[in-house]
């Protein structure tokens, strides 16, 4: 797996936090909002870090974290275009941006 292709994975991640917050926000409960805009907020941090960082590493412990990243983002993505019920949906991007987070340490 090259960089640019973990990167790719980052920036889904962020895309995906972003659209859901555009997106759903609005008609969400407080609480629900605020883990919105907290994800999206996590998942540009990490987008940033990795870019940053490159993700030049290699390792099979990367390649791992980044291919479960990609299934998580896959399942976002997914969930956002259903239109899945907002607790669902926020699971399924907090686990993407939790991944995103792993992708980071197997990084260093």
């Amino acid at each position: 797996m090259t960089p640019q292709e973990r990167l790719d994975e980052m920036l889904e991640n962020k895309r995906n936090a972003q659209k859901a917050f555009m997106d759903r926000a609005d008609g969400a409960a407080p609480a629900e909002k605020d883990r919105l805009r907290v994800n999206w907020e996590t998942a540009e941090q990490n987008l940033v870090a990795a870019q940053t960082n490159g993700l030049t590493k290699t390792s099979a412990e990367l390649d791992d974290a980044v291919g479960k990243l990609a299934t998580a983002n896959t399942e976002a993505k997914a969930a956002l275009a259903a239109v899945m019920q907002i607790s669902e949906l926020l699971k399924k991007l907090e686990k993407a941006t939790t991944l995103a987070g792993k992708v980071l340490l197997a990084a260093v």
